[in-house]
């Protein structure tokens, strides 16, 4: 009995033992479920972040491959995506002068092209800089569009100035003033009054301190032997070009046909309101003037086209000529101002400057603060700087003007600017 109540009491104690020891192991399988469980978490969040960086990385590159490909080929989204970028920078305070609702994609790309331009590879021709390693200017030319009939034309009493610097400080070279007419086409059914073409060489006679010049004027002579001269010879052609937009500015017309004046005889153009105000210009490299600085250096016009030097034969030409044409025909155009002028000389610079490299350019953007005469601090630019050309008429010139710009008229056209300020009732400083 003893034995058996013992023996129940052993085997009591024996199946506490083994309940202890169940549990125990119990206990230590809980524990290691507990440290895998803690380890694959962490494995998992791991995995999570890997795989939000990889998707992130993926999106980035396509996003960017997307932009590229975009810019490359001037595809219309892009002015959607500056459109939205415009306006919520402008919550932030920051100004875009002359903002239009959408600027075309052309311009997009050639704001991209500016930034890798002025903020990685740098500027050809760095402000201020500017070569005069020739060749030799063998023409100088002028363009006046008009619609009236005849050989007339009356400058501007401001035109007057740009023409006496001209024969002041290219002694020797030939002046032409070329008078662009439109299509008889365009006369038939846009002139009700009666019109003919100018047909003949004429004369204008230009005072300077040397006496008075007479300056030739010539109607356009359109050859096949340019680009644009082909494009232009065929009637369906030029008529278009008079009325690609319900009013024409005239300023259009002539972006087209100095392009082609400058490819069929070389030399350089300007506008009418262009000061040369150095003989150094005579040999001064082919190129474009650059007339912005600031933010609206990095736009679609940031490379003008009123100030050209070109050799005839130029292959910039006739690749600035295939950018015209191309954007000529562009659903941009007739909302766009100079779409196939500054836009194209814009457009060609950057797509040379950075396939081709400065080294291997034909031709160059010159240096800001050379040829165009705007900013704030131009009587420090006339004081520091190499200064050829002014982009300034005499109307916007007053008493209070730096003494640079002052010399500058006084030196580049004498007669033109006493005639002005007698007329005008402004005294001489």
């Amino acid at each position: 009995m003893i034995r058996h109540v013992y023996g129940r009491v052993a085997e009591d104690d024996s199946d506490e033992e083994s309940a202890v020891i169940a549990q125990t192991a119990e206990d230590d399988s809980c524990a290691v479920i507990n440290t895998n469980g803690t380890r694959n978490s962490r494995f998992a969040r791991r995995m999570s972040l890997t795989c939000v960086c990889f998707f992130l990385v993926v999106f980035l590159v396509v996003g960017f491959t997307f932009f590229i490909g975009a810019v490359a080929f001037e595809l219309p989204v892009l002015s959607t995506l500056a459109e939205r970028y415009m306006t919520v920078s402008e919550r932030f305070g920051v100004h875009y002068p002359a903002r239009r609702r959408q600027d075309p994609p052309a311009y997009v790309k050639s704001a991209v092209l500016n930034v890798i331009q002025q903020g990685l590879l740098g500027e050809c021709r760095a402000p201020g800089s500017v070569y005069f390693t020739g060749p030799e200017i063998n023409a100088m030319h002028y363009i006046w569009v008009t619609t009236q009939p005849g050989c007339t034309l009356k400058l501007k009493d401001e035109y007057y100035c740009a023409v006496e610097s001209a024969l002041e400080h290219l002694p020797g070279i030939p002046l032409t003033i070329w008078i662009v007419q439109p299509p008889q086409a365009y006369v038939t059914a846009k002139i009700t009054t009666s019109w003919w073409a100018c047909d003949r060489l004429g004369h204008i006679p230009i005072p300077t301190r040397s006496g008075v010049r007479n300056v030739t004027t010539r109607p356009i002579v359109v050859t096949n032997r340019s680009i644009l001269g082909r494009w232009y010879s065929e009637p369906e052609n030029c008529f278009f070009l008079w009325t690609f937009k319900p009013r024409v500015p005239f300023a259009e017309i002539s972006d087209f046909f100095r392009v082609l004046v400058l490819q069929q005889y070389g030399g350089l153009y300007t506008d009418f309101d262009f000061v040369l105000i150095s003989p150094q210009i005579r040999f001064i490299e082919d190129g474009a003037g650059q007339e912005y600085t600031g933010v609206k250096s990095l736009g679609g016009h940031s490379v003008a086209n009123s100030f050209l030097k070109f050799s005839i034969g130029s292959s910039a030409l006739d690749d600035i000529s295939m950018d015209m044409l191309k954007r000529i025909g562009d659903g941009w155009a007739p909302i766009t101002f100079s779409y196939f002028g500054m836009a194209s000389v814009t457009s060609t610079y950057l797509d040379h400057r950075i396939r081709k490299g400065c080294s291997h350019m034909a031709w160059t953007a010159y240096g800001r603060k050379t040829i165009f005469k705007m900013s704030e601090d131009e009587c420090v630019d006339f004081e520091t700087g190499v200064v050829i050309s002014m982009h300034k008429k005499l109307q916007n010139r007053n008493n209070n003007t730096c003494q640079g710009v002052v010399n500058a008229f006084r030196l580049s056209c004498p007669v033109a600017l006493s005639k002005w300020d007698s007329k005008h009732g402004i005294a001489r400083v």
